[in-house]
Formats: C-alpha cells, structure tokens, sequence
C-alpha cells in the first residue's frame, strides 16, 4: 500500500495495459479473456472479520480511503463485462485476496490456509507441542 500511495499516477497507467490487452484480444478473434483483479476493490471494511456476508460477485465494488487507488487500478473488471456485452467476448474475472497480513483474519475457521499454517506453528512452538 505505501507503494500505491507513493505512486498513484504510475499505478493508475496499469489500466492501459488492461485496455491495449482487450483490445489486442478482440482484434485478434480470442475467443475468451481471463482478467486477474484485486480484492481491493471492495471496501475494507468487508474484509476484516470472520463474520461478515461473503463478497459476491454483485457486491458493489467501493474502494476504502486508503485502498482507493489499488481500487480504482482493478476497474478494468468492469471493462471486461462491457466488452462481452458490446463485443461478445466471453470474459471471466477473478479478485483475489492477499492471504495475509496485519488485518488478516487468521484464526476463527475462515483465514487462509499459509495464515493457518502460520498460526498453528507458531502456537505449537510457542507450546512446545507438536500437535496440529
């Protein structure tokens, strides 16, 4: 994040190479386009707690303050639906989610397998035990 925010017209140029790729797909006949995303899309606050609704893929997209410009960044998604609708191209989208980190969730059932990981063996050398 400090990256993103030192550098918010760099990062905002990385959706120029999201629309030259549409583009170079359609005008070489692909006939299906995966786009990678960013979780940060959503606002952070969705993210922070075990119990919150799980992200669908309707659930609005409305960048935090601080993740805006990763945010703003992953707006290509929405290029990628409007490229079907208007060109045809079948396009899949993916936001992915860092797997840790320091508002991670890391225990309580829904944190990430490394997140688990590391705190099973943390708790295990912290216990001396070797049970998992």
């Amino acid at each position: 994040m400090g990256f993103i925010e030192q550098n918010k017209a760099l990062c905002m140029l990385s959706v120029l190479t999201s629309t030259h790729m549409l583009q170079a797909a359609l005008k070489s006949g692909v006939q299906r386009f995966f786009y990678s995303s960013s979780a940060c899309v959503y606002n952070a606050d969705k993210q922070r707690s075990p119990d919150v609704i799980p992200l669908r893929k309707r659930t609005p997209i409305r960048p935090c303050r601080k993740t805006d410009m990763a945010g703003r960044s992953s707006s290509p998604s929405a290029m990628c639906r409007h490229f079907r609708e208007d060109f045809g191209l079948v396009t899949r989208v993916a936001r992915f989610h860092n797997v840790y980190g320091p508002y991670g969730t890391w225990e309580g059932g829904r944190e990430k397998a490394p997140a688990a990981i590391c705190r099973k063996v943390i708790e295990a050398k912290l216990s001396g035990s070797n049970a998992s």
